[in-house]
């Protein structure tokens, strides 16, 4: 008897994102009564979390195993399905649909994100494959048009499941510093060294100043490389934290603005209401916070002092004004 709800994504790498996705759906399910299977990078760390079936996610057998016993395979939220940052995991995951779709097991994605894709084989061979699944959500208008022009599956438009788990997380506000608090979250991408120039000789200019503290805010472990780039250029009260990712919204309580590049973290402080600058790396980071409470959004490879400054200053001088996010 098939009785397994078996949990599909970028799980058990270290993504801040990712892992509140898996969290937030691990106990909703576990509320509904489901007997879940989390296919995962890291099965013991999951394991030892959750107390559920967890196995490796390059291990052939148990994925066969567990998939003959599921009733059915999720993928519960992330922007997995693209070619942009890496083909081969694109192709990994439509893998796993075939597979589930020849052994008569219903694929659900929900409130995924979809694209960029940089090679119209891969975008036209995806949406072939998603078309076989037995429901589809999206969390971004992007998406949704993508969906709609190139999938016979009528998709629904939703969003990201942080938002649905949000409550969970924002009952603790962590403890706020006196003065102004910045989050920072920088990620590996094109052009990132250039924005590291940028944003340390703007931020340079607060050096010292007490007034100010800086919280250099990693949502993946790749993202500490480039945040201690940054950090060569503004020491005094400059802090790289660490924490799990449970631990998300309460340390983007403490700050009164945020700059940061990945998706996440932008949506963590719009829920929260923090006023910041969103770094955009591609278009999925405009549209899936697509009205932010924001003083501005800037593609990464058109950043200059010039542009940072003077958001950076329209964003301070309305924190100033208004006091401390509620």
């Amino acid at each position: 008897m098939r009785s397994y709800t078996m949990l599909c994504g970028y799980f058990g790498s270290g993504n801040v994102g990712d892992e509140l996705i898996l969290d937030g759906t691990v106990k909703r399910l576990k509320s509904e009564g489901a007997n879940i299977v989390i296919l995962t990078a890291d099965p013991w760390l999951h394991r030892q979390k959750y107390g559920v079936h967890c196995f490796y996610k390059y291990d052939p057998l148990s994925f066969i195993s567990y998939l003959l016993g599921s009733k059915e395979m999720i993928f519960p939220g992330g922007g997995i399905f693209q070619d942009i940052t890496s083909k081969r995991s694109l192709y990994y995951y439509i893998l796993l649909i075939v597979i589930a779709r020849l052994l008569l097991v219903p694929v659900k994605l929900q409130n995924i994100g979809l694209g960029p894709f940089v090679n119209y084989l891969n975008r036209l061979i995806t949406f072939k494959i998603l078309d076989y699944c037995s429901f589809l959500s999206v969390r971004d208008g992007y998406s949704y048009e993508m969906a709609g022009k190139w999938m016979k599956t009528k998709a629904m438009l939703s969003r990201d499941t942080l938002y649905e788990i949000k409550d969970e997380y924002t009952g603790i506000p962590g403890k706020k510093e006196s003065g102004i608090v910045i989050g920072i979250n920088l990620r590996p991408w094109h052009n990132v060294k250039h924005a590291v120039k940028i944003l340390g000789s703007v931020l340079s200019e607060f050096k010292g100043d007490p007034k100010y503290t800086f919280l250099l805010i990693p949502f993946a472990p790749e993202d500490e490389k480039i945040l201690n780039r940054l950090r060569r250029y503004v020491s005094g009260n400059c802090f790289l934290i660490k924490f799990d990712p449970e631990n998300a919204f309460n340390v983007l309580s403490m700050c009164d603005i945020s700059i940061g590049m990945r998706l996440h973290f932008n949506m963590i402080a719009k829920i929260l209401g923090i006023r910041g600058i969103n770094l955009s790396y591609e278009r999925k980071c405009e549209h899936a916070i697509k009205g932010a409470d924001s003083e501005g959004t800037i593609r990464i490879g058109r950043l200059t002092e010039k542009k940072f400054r003077m958001m950076l200053m329209s964003v301070l001088n309305s924190s100033s004004t208004s006091g401390s996010h509620s």
